[in-house]
């Protein structure tokens, strides 16, 4: 194999810092690389208009060949996009080229610190699926949440979620584990914890 000890950037933020990307999650799959991250379009901070991007990388005997940045979310096809925010990317390798990509979204200009004092639910968890190895993917869904919380001491479903970041795994049972973490406001009597459901 030929040198795959070459450094190279495979997301590179922009002059001042616009775009900045936060939180990558990466997964090897059938050969190649998939690299996913936030692309925060006005700066560092964690709110704001952001997309969800993938790069691809192949490995090969000459090392990788990183493909082009491809936008994930929001989608443009899609009426369930405006103005939300997509963030913590969580891929999962299911199994013959079924990748699972996990991910929250939130009000595009609401920060999490305001979120997890709310008694309103103002995030989603979203999933896509792609069924060729990452290179194309299907609109997303958001994932019914009353069933993930419905063991929770007859408290409310949490008014913050965050999944991951970072991959999660697929049991040899086919059962997907995600890690995560919760808020409810304080008002409940519980300000935050640390959670993973499945």
């Amino acid at each position: 194999m030929g040198n795959t000890n070459t450094k190279e950037t495979v997301f590179k933020s922009g002059w001042f810092k616009r775009p900045t990307y936060r939180i990558p999650a990466l997964l090897f799959h059938e050969n190649n690389f998939l690299a996913f991250c936030e692309k925060r379009l006005n700066g560092t901070k964690d709110y704001g208009p952001m997309n969800m991007v993938l790069r691809r990388g192949c490995l090969s005997d000459e090392g990788i060949n990183w493909e082009p940045e491809v936008k994930l979310y929001p989608e443009n096809d899609s009426k369930d996009t405006d103005k939300k925010r997509p963030m913590n990317p969580v891929p999962i390798d299911v199994g013959k080229n079924h990748i699972i990509l996990m991910f929250n979204t939130y009000p595009e200009n609401t920060p999490s610190s305001v979120m997890q004092q709310s008694n309103t639910r103002l995030w989603q968890i979203r999933i896509k699926h792609s069924y060729d190895g990452g290179k194309t993917w299907s609109i997303s869904q958001q994932l019914p949440v009353d069933h993930i919380f419905s063991d929770s001491k007859k408290r409310p479903i949490p008014s913050y979620c965050a999944v991951g970041p970072g991959h999660s795994i697929k049991l040899e049972s086919g059962r997907l584990v995600v890690t995560g973490n919760i808020a409810w406001p304080k008002s409940v009597g519980e300000s935050k914890r640390f959670n993973g459901w499945n």
